[in-house]
């Protein structure tokens, strides 16, 4: 009796320390889930902490760069009108350089031209037109040269005749300083009649005296004057420019 006793409670002790056993797995195996769950849920919460703060950080940048790419847009607008501004600039300056230039070179210039003529109307050697050339500029004119022409004819003469120079010869250049005058003479040659010089004197026949004038100014620019004038002999100075081929450049 005593030994069934003993090992009754020899297997009621073995149901409750295999009770206590599994009861104390299934308290760990719990544990271990709940601690699983809650390291689960704070590396989900770290996670989308990071993706946010991620999220956040990549609006900054593409905000930043926005800004930044405008105002770069802004900076080279900004240069591309102050270029385009200097080169306005520049080019008004050039042009006012220029323009006073040009104004100061023709202010400064020299101006030769027929101051007026004479003649000495005879059937010798001594029958000449003489032309007085002028220097009315204010600088020295350079490797001047003077064409001067002569003939009779009871017409108008042509422009194109005019334009023609009789001389075979043409003188030698020389300077004309600011206003100084010159003199040059030119034969009467086969006008040199009696005849002749007596229709002219009487005013049947016209005497025409043309020709050119070439010379530099101190800058270097080259210059031309033409010129025509006829002989007159009921005028106080004998001589009157032609309506025509008289010109200054």
């Amino acid at each position: 009796m005593k030994k069934q006793e003993l090992e009754h409670s020899m297997a009621l002790a073995a149901l409750i320390i295999s009770i206590g056993a599994a009861a104390f797995t299934g308290l760990q195996w719990y544990e271990a889930r709940r601690t699983r769950i809650e390291v689960h849920d704070d590396a989900e919460a770290a996670r989308k902490q990071v993706d946010h703060q991620f999220q956040i950080a990549r609006e900054d940048a593409q905000e930043a760069s926005k800004t930044q790419e405008a105002q770069v847009r802004e900076s080279a607008s900004a240069a591309g009108r102050s270029a385009k501004a200097a080169e306005r600039t520049a080019a008004i300056t050039e042009h006012s350089v220029a323009l006073s230039r040009e104004l100061f070179q023709i202010s400064e210039r020299t101006h030769v031209s027929v101051k007026g003529f004479s003649a000495q109307l005879s059937a010798d050697s001594d029958g000449r037109v003489i032309a007085e050339i002028q220097n009315a500029g204010k600088t020295t004119a350079k490797r001047v040269t003077t064409i001067l022409n002569l003939g009779v004819s009871q017409q108008p003469l042509s422009e194109q005749l005019l334009m023609t120079d009789l001389l075979p010869i043409t003188p030698r250049p020389l300077d004309l300083v600011a206003s100084n005058v010159i003199t040059v003479e030119v034969p009467l040659g086969p006008v040199a009649t009696q005849s002749t010089i007596k229709a002219i004197q009487e005013g049947t026949t016209t005497l025409y005296v043309w020709g050119h004038i070439e010379y530099a100014d101190t800058f270097g620019k080259q210059h031309k004057t033409i010129f025509c004038a006829t002989y007159d002999p009921h005028s106080k100075e004998k001589f009157s420019f032609c309506a025509y081929h008289n010109a200054v450049d």
